[in-house]
């Protein structure tokens, strides 16, 4: 579809922003079972999962990691920075 993809926020227009840190966002194109979840959940990625459609680091930008190109636009005070994200040092 074509409808806005909203990282830290809980509507669509990107309100009600959430008041936190977001390491790392995966987004896939199929259903993951509990099980993979929980495999990937506390894993840096590589961005060549099966069924991947975007990841994104957020390693100083919103750009996607793989070869989608679906970037991010930061918006309001949103800040993308390695500082305090626990997969990199």
């Amino acid at each position: 579809g074509t409808t806005a993809l909203v990282v830290g926020a809980t509507k669509s227009a990107g309100t009600e922003p959430f008041a936190g840190r977001i390491a790392e966002a995966f987004v896939y194109s199929a259903a993951l079972t509990e099980t993979q979840v929980q495999d990937r959940m506390c894993q840096s990625g590589t961005g060549s999962e099966t069924n991947i459609a975007g990841y994104f680091k957020f390693d100083g930008n919103g750009n996607d990691s793989t070869a989608n190109a679906n970037n991010l636009t930061a918006q309001a005070s949103a800040t993308a920075t390695t500082v305090s994200n626990p997969f990199y040092s």
